[in-house]
């Protein structure tokens, strides 16, 4: 199937709220630039995507990651589980996460998510303004806490 990127290392959950330019990144495509909020370089408008960052940064978190991760104010995370079967497909919430435990999953969109053996593919739309962005994790086996600030 055809799927999109989202390759940007800045995804990973240990990265800042901003980059070492002092950017600041949201998935939302109608974003006019401004001086420190920005489109993600890897975000291609709603459709299906693969995280490919490095060192196996390529699933999206099941746990809040905080406010001021994925080099974005509210980070992306999935509201449940992936599917743990290769093929098989769910609907999920995503929720955004603006730090108090009352803001954790503010302004949730719903994807799909498919379990594609051995990585997932997203269906993701637009998020509903800057500062929103998805954010990845480690998804091999073992640890891995690279941190990118």
């Amino acid at each position: 199937g055809a799927y999109k990127e989202l390759y940007h290392y800045t995804r990973n959950i240990n990265a800042g709220e901003f980059d070492r330019e002092g950017k600041r990144y949201c998935d939302f495509s109608e974003y006019a630039k401004g001086t420190t909020n920005f489109v993600s370089p890897d975000w291609m408008g709603a459709g299906w995507y693969k995280f490919t960052g490095p060192y196996d940064i390529n699933i999206m978190p099941e746990k809040p990651p905080g406010t001021g991760h994925c080099n974005t104010k509210a980070a992306g995370w999935v509201a449940g589980k992936h599917p743990e079967t290769p093929g098989a497909s769910k609907t999920v919430d995503i929720c955004f996460d603006f730090g108090e435990k009352l803001l954790e999953c503010l302004d949730g969109v719903s994807a799909n998510i498919t379990n594609c053996g051995d990585y997932f593919v997203y269906q993701l739309p637009e998020v509903p303004e800057c500062n929103y962005r998805y954010c990845s994790q480690y998804g091999g086996t073992g640890k891995a806490d690279w941190d990118y600030e």
